[in-house]
């Protein structure tokens, strides 16, 4: 277990998505539409990596992390008739390599406890796809569309967690911790007539009133 200087390791993460409906939600008036409830309700992801022994009490891991918020059958319909003009499939995907530092606080020759902090360059994907029926071509002049876009954010981790042998030379290793990232700037990625009118490559995302579009992935996991 001590005698190790490198390995590779897939480690899984899971926490409650804090992003709820700020994918779509306020990117159309309230007064043009009435969305259902339906929101994220978990942020998943999975990281495969290496990690480098420094010295006895410090380790080095370099990674590569995806994760992945994802709703559908979300309803969009008149707010004061009720009259269902489209459905909706959010999804929100992010490839994040990432450097963390790993600081052994109490050790073993089987097990160990540690603490990290770490920082990643976070590519954030966001695919909002309208089923558009015929109700709302008539009453909103738009056909079924998919609004994409994407962004790159510096991201944060930090928690504490334990290690121990399982097996020859195969080890288990369970954390908890906190994720820093803020997708606060997404640009479209095409040309798109979308419900309130035209966009172009390269705008940024923003909300009905102006203000740009913001999806907090951050959160305890």
């Amino acid at each position: 277990f001590q005698t190790e200087d490198i390995a590779a390791y897939f480690r899984g993460t899971g926490g409650l998505s804090a992003v709820q409906q700020s994918a779509f939600k306020d990117s159309i008036s309230s007064s043009t539409i009435e969305f259902s409830s339906e929101a994220p309700s978990l942020n998943l992801g999975g990281e495969l990596g290496f990690l480098f022994k420094m010295s006895e009490q410090i380790n080095f891991r370099v990674a590569a992390e995806v994760m992945q918020a994802k709703i559908g059958g979300v309803k969009g319909s008149d707010p004061s008739s009720s009259t269902e003009y489209f459905e909706l499939e959010s999804d929100i995907f992010v490839f994040n390599p990432q450097a963390v530092i790993e600081y052994t606080f109490k050790g073993t020759t089987t097990s160990r406890f540690v603490s990290y902090a770490g920082l990643g360059y976070a590519n954030v994907r966001l695919d909002n796809k309208f089923e558009i029926n015929s109700a709302g071509e008539s009453n909103l002049g738009v056909q079924s569309y998919t609004e994409k876009s994407e962004g790159n954010f510096i991201s944060g981790v930090a928690g504490v967690g334990w290690e121990g042998l399982f097996v020859d030379n195969v080890t288990a290793f369970v954390d908890i911790g906190y994720r820093f990232l803020d997708a606060n700037k997404l640009k479209y990625k095409a040309d798109e007539t979308v419900i309130g009118g035209q966009v172009s490559k390269g705008d940024e995302l923003s909300n009905s009133n102006g203000n740009t579009r913001s999806l907090d992935l951050g959160g305890p996991y």
